[in-house]
């Protein structure tokens, strides 16, 4: 019979023992808590992992505020646009029609608009903020767009709408 020594008290038990007859003690290095391998793997792995995610989150930020990007967003303007308001029952439909003008060297996309619905004497009567889906201004170009909408203003409350760019993206690999 072939015999080992216990890796606690050092008796002889049988090769092939997974626990002492003796001590109890197991003798497998990772069910053994008191070995020092189990206490470096117990302790590797949450710093391996803390360290990614440091490394992830900090490249994540530094690319967002480089300058590089700061320098190439884009630069939109809306140069002309007409409205049209329809009364319905679950309210009154916007229909927006313009150009918006790229004056930067970026291609812009996920471009979002803010369209502020005046009544009488200027106030504000509706304000709201949309994305034109599928919009992409190529650099240096005009480019058109459409917004619809429900707003809550009757028709005849209405006597201005404004609209201006309130976000641009440079496009990603998903537009």
């Amino acid at each position: 019979m072939e015999t080992k020594q216990c890796r606690h008290c050092k008796l002889e038990i049988h090769a092939a023992a997974r626990r002492c007859p003796h001590c109890h003690g197991y003798q497998g290095w990772i069910a053994d808590q008191r070995d020092p391998r189990f206490l470096a793997l117990f302790l590797a792995f949450p710093v391996a992992i803390f360290g990614a995610m440091l490394y992830f989150t900090t490249s994540r930020i530094s690319s967002l505020t480089s300058p590089e990007r700061t320098a190439e967003s884009p630069r939109l303007t809306v140069q002309d646009s007409s409205y049209r308001l329809v009364s319905a029952p679950d309210g009154t439909h916007i229909y927006v029609l313009g150009h918006a003008k790229n004056s930067s060297s970026a291609a812009a996309a996920g471009v979002w608009f803010r369209v502020t619905v005046v009544g009488e004497g200027g106030s504000i009567l509706d304000n709201l903020q949309t994305e034109s889906k599928g919009f992409m201004a190529n650099p240096n170009s005009i480019e058109p767009f459409r917004l619809t909408s429900v707003i809550a203003p009757a028709p005849s409350e209405v006597k201005r709408v404004d609209v201006v760019v309130s976000y641009a993206r440079k496009p990603n690999r998903w537009d």
